[in-house]
């Protein structure tokens, strides 16, 4: 596959994924808002403050995930998928002789038709490591020589 065209399928599952993401957590944060309101409805008492506390310390989790997905969402919109790349960068898509990479942010990652690209943030210590490397350059990671070879 030509590597412009997976570059934004991957780019794509990088969306979908983070989207799918954000809408599980705001379906939780509904769950836990009527949860809450149906604890205030209930009687008064130790169990009560109990669990609306409880459910409380979950919104304020679900607040910073949330938080975070946002962050991740605006890193992807700074990605052109269509721009090609000389050095390895934000919206790289990079093969080496072992896997191929895409510099963007840590997902799952995409496969397809026996293919596989690992989602990797640049500030990752692999995605350190690759950033700023041309075709050609070879890294050592984790005691493992990795030559690049295609950049996207």
């Amino acid at each position: 596959m030509e590597g412009s065209v997976l570059k934004k399928q991957v780019f794509d599952h990088c969306w979908e994924t983070i989207l799918n993401q954000e809408k599980s957590l705001l379906n939780r944060q509904r769950l836990l808002q009527e949860s809450l309101e149906s604890e205030q409805k209930s009687s008064a008492g130790d169990k009560h403050e109990t669990g609306r506390a409880m459910v409380q310390l979950e919104q304020e989790k679900l607040g910073k995930q949330l938080h975070e997905i946002s962050q991740l969402k605006q890193v992807l919109a700074r990605i052109d998928a269509v721009q090609t790349h000389q050095t390895v960068a934000l919206g790289s898509l990079v093969r080496t002789q072992e896997n191929t990479f895409f510099i963007s942010v840590s997902t799952q990652p995409y496969r397809k038709g026996g293919q596989q690209v690992l989602c990797m943030s640049p500030a990752s210590p692999l995605g350190r490591a690759l950033l700023g490397k041309t075709t050609g350059e070879v890294i050592l990671f984790l005691k493992k020589q990795h030559q690049i070879l295609e950049i996207h």
